[in-house]
């Protein structure tokens, strides 16, 4: 189980099942009361690849967990103050949708991807 970001970043730290230049999650239990998914914002600095974990117990539960953490991975931040209709909204539930801007950021990183 993972309970803090520094857990997360030892994860990384092992290499375990990531490929570069490409999008890795772990699917790992999580302590709900510290997230439902976490992952670098954009690849880890001095690495070429990104990195997440999602806790599987939420995937099906919490709606758009895994478009919202692959959104981070991406580049995208939280949407702040507003919760509304948006992927990247702060809190939970995740909406559906992104705003032209944000749309525009995706495909600006979608190169650094080659698989």
């Amino acid at each position: 189980m993972v309970n803090t970001g520094s857990q997360v970043d030892a994860l990384f730290g092992l290499n375990l099942c990531q490929r570069k230049k490409c999008i890795n999650f772990l699917m790992i239990k999580m302590d709900h009361s510290y997230a439902d998914g976490d992952g670098s914002i954009g690849p880890r600095p001095g690495s070429d690849r990104s990195f997440g974990v999602i806790n599987p117990d939420y995937v099906d539960r919490l709606h758009n967990i895994g478009a919202h953490d692959i959104g981070h991975v991406l580049g995208l931040h939280h949407v702040l103050g507003g919760q509304g209709d948006n992927v990247l909204s702060e809190t939970q539930p995740h909406g559906d949708n992104l705003t032209p801007e944000q749309c525009q950021q995706l495909w600006t990183h979608l190169d650094q991807y080659a698989c």
